[in-house]
Order: C-alpha cells, then structure tokens, then sequence
C-alpha cells in the first residue's frame, strides 16, 4: 500500500514546495521526472534563505508535488534527521523517520521509529495511526490488531472503526470490512474531518477490492474532500479504467507526475489511440530502466503494471512480481503476483499462494492490479 499520509492528505509545511531549486545534489540526468532545473545550475537541498531543509520540508516537497517516492530524496532526509543524537531527538522526529522508512518499504525499521515516538509520547493518535498502517503494510496482522485495539482504547471513535474495518479487509473478510465502515459512517455525526476522511478512504478501498460499482463514487466523494490526495487519484484512476472509462481517466490523470498516475495515463491514451501516448511511453521506458539500474525496487509493481497492461509482456511481468514478492511478502506485493499468475493461467503458482500462511486470501479484482 502506498504511504498512508498521502492517503488522508496531512503534508507538511507548504511553504517548503516552493523551494524548487532544492531537491539533491545529484546530477540533473538523475532528477526526478518533469523537474526542469535552469541550466547549468545543480540542484541542492537548501530553503529560500539557504538553510537545509528538515527531513520533514523535504517529504513537503515529494507530496505537494505528487512526486515519485525516490530512495536518494528519502534516504536524504533520514540523513538530515539523523544529524540530530538519537537522546536529544523528540516524538515527532522518530515519527518522522517512521514515515520515511515505510516509504523506503523498510518495515521492521518503520516500526522501531514509531516505538520510540509512541514511547515518548504513549497517547498519541497519529503515531499509533501509522503504526498500525506500517504493520498493515508489512503484513504483520498481529501488530496491526495491537495498535487498532489501542486507538480503540483510546477514544472509540471512527477512527477506531476505520482501522478495525482496514483490518478486516487484509486478515479476515472483505464483507465483513464493509458492513463495519457503512455502520460506522452511518452512525458518526459532525466531527473530526481527518477521522471522516480516513473512513471514507477505507470505505472507498474495500469497494474497490471488491470490484463493487460504488467504488468510483466513493473515490470522487474522497477527491471532493480532499482534492490535492494523489492515492485516491490514483485509485479513482484505476477504476475507471477497469470501467472502460479512458476519457475521464485522461482528466483525471492530467497533469498529475506519480508513476501510477503516469502509468495509468498512458493506458488511458493509448485506449483514445492519442498521440501524447509514444512519448510518454518512452519516457516510463526510461524511467523504469533506470530504477532497476539503481536496485530501486520502490515503483516495481507499476513496473510491472507497465509491463503486463502497456506492453502486453506478461512473462517479463511475472518474473518481476515473482522477484518483489520473494524479495518482499507483504499483502501488496501478493496481491499483484495473484492477479497476474490468476489472469496467466498459473494454477499451480496461485494455489502457492492461496495456501501460503502469510497472508489470508486477498480479493483479486481487476482494478487492484
């Protein structure tokens, strides 16, 4: 799953987005997509008054601009954070890093970062929110039910609905996920906006696991709430496609730089036979050889979303699903190699992972891939 803050849309301080001139001291060849630096001038990590940007500026900067996740910009602002001995560093910080590192799909590392924040600071919402999407995301449902069972504990609330009916949807029963979510958003009435935004992601995710037709519905309800959030983007991208709708998935995509979106874009162009769709497939080429160039397996399921949907190379897909799931067994990963090996015909393959302990069966409609 991608990172959780991009879903209810809590960046960080905005002002940091317009420090364009920032980024890494890397060279310009190896910015990230669209980022025009002026010529001659090399891009550095630096604010408007030539002050480093904080780890957290630098996540500002990634999400305000609908940026890919680059290991060399995250890896930056772990370093920045870093900087300051871990006995003088506070809550916020090691939350901080446990942002990052899930991003860096470092979990285990995640998990301790946010430990040491929810120590120093034990009710604390937000830190037992994103650990439990961490453990989520990891695939460690044991944990997750330990820290949604604290929320709980907390304050009995929507939130609490919301992780709980997240739970259900990964480790249990997507129906049973579903009759959770409608009865809580039912039943909640006039209160805190970030809580209704993250009951209404999830209601929104488990439609679309379940290739429910409420899900594109439900995905715009969230984009009217939070129009800058590029996961719903995403997601409401897919399911149109899945839908057949090219056009407004062209809308939709427009203009927005994340890979997925990116991905999902030159599906939709290529569907209305537009010409904008041959440069920008070779731009994704481009993209994507040179992330497994650098070992960066972050975008390797869009990689493979690239390779099965637009160059219609389903073998190469699998073997680079079969790598990020032997790399990697988290809930998402699966997910992707058992719709691929389902729609391939790999019997043998999906029943390994039907049967695999891990994870619980996942659902496996079109639009998920």
């Amino acid at each position: 799953m991608s990172c959780r803050r991009k879903r209810t849309g809590q960046h960080c301080p905005w002002w940091a987005v317009l420090a364009l001139n920032l980024v890494v001291a890397l060279p310009v060849s190896a910015a990230p997509p669209d980022v025009v630096w002026p010529d001659g001038e090399q891009p550095l990590l630096a604010g408007p008054g030539g002050d480093t940007l904080s780890g957290e500026q630098i996540l500002a900067v990634i999400d305000s601009e609908g940026l890919p996740d680059d290991p060399r910009l995250l890896g930056r602002a772990l370093r920045v954070l870093r900087m300051t001995p871990a006995s003088q560093r506070d809550a916020h910080s090691w939350w901080l890093q446990g942002r990052i590192e899930q991003r860096l799909h470092r979990f285990d590392s995640a998990s301790r970062a946010l430990a040491r924040a929810s120590a120093l600071a034990p009710d604390n919402l937000s830190y037992l929110l994103e650990q439990f999407y961490v453990a989520l995301a990891g695939g460690d449902g044991t944990q997750a039910k330990v820290h949604c069972d604290r929320i709980g504990a907390l304050q009995a609330s929507l939130l609490a609905a919301s992780c709980a009916a997240q739970w259900q949807l990964q480790f249990a029963s997507a129906e049973q996920a579903q009759a959770l979510i409608e009865k809580a958003l039912a039943s909640a009435g006039r209160g805190n906006e970030v809580a209704l935004l993250d009951a209404l992601i999830t209601r929104a995710d488990i439609l679309s696991r379940r290739s429910d037709d409420g899900a594109i519905a439900a995905w715009l309800r969230v984009l009217s709430r939070s129009p800058e959030n590029h996961y719903a983007r995403d997601q409401l991208a897919r399911q149109l496609l899945a839908a057949r709708q090219y056009a407004d998935a062209e809308t939709v995509t427009r203009d927005h730089q994340s890979l997925g979106l990116l991905v999902s874009r030159l599906i939709a162009l290529r569907a209305l036979d537009d010409p904008r769709a041959t440069p920008l497939q070779q731009r994704l080429m481009r993209e994507f050889r040179l992330a497994r160039w650098r070992g960066d397996g972050l975008h390797r399921n869009e990689h493979v979303r690239f390779l099965a949907q637009v160059l219609d190379d389903k073998p190469a897909a699998l073997a680079l699903a079969r790598q990020g799931w032997q790399e990697a067994p988290t809930p998402e990963n699966r997910r992707v190699l058992l719709q691929l090996a389902s729609q391939m015909g790999k019997t043998t393959l999906v029943s390994a992972l039907i049967r695999d302990v891990r994870q619980p069966r996942p659902e496996t409609g079109e639009a998920s891939f």
